[in-house]
């Protein structure tokens, strides 16, 4: 049971750094290069960690799968919300968060 909180802190530790980091990059390359960086790492990482033959490997792929997330959570909702018209923002944005809250949650 003790591997299970090692799994979850590389990829919790991925995200915080990788939200760091690809948050800067979008301010300096566009959010449009992070978006297709972050989905295309997060599709590469995920096919990977099947692959993984010891449980270091695997964790190593969680921290990389992690650092992808983090940027895609840092990144795509406000490139989302920028590409809708100022007067929907606020609604959408709210439904995304409560499409977010629902699906974390036994309804």
């Amino acid at each position: 049971m003790q591997s299970l909180g090692w799994m979850s802190t590389a990829t919790f530790l991925g995200e915080i750094i990788g939200g760091i980091v690809w948050a800067h990059l979008s301010d300096k390359h566009g959010r449009e290069k992070v978006f297709l960086a972050t989905s295309g790492m997060m599709f590469l990482f995920s096919l990977l960690l099947p692959f993984c033959q010891t449980f270091t490997q695997f964790c190593l792929a969680r921290l990389a799968l992690g650092f992808a997330i983090g940027g895609g959570l840092s990144v795509d909702f406000v490139y989302f919300i920028e590409s809708v018209p100022p007067r929907n923002r606020s609604f959408r944005s709210a439904f995304i968060v409560l499409i977010g809250i629902a699906g974390g949650n036994e309804l």
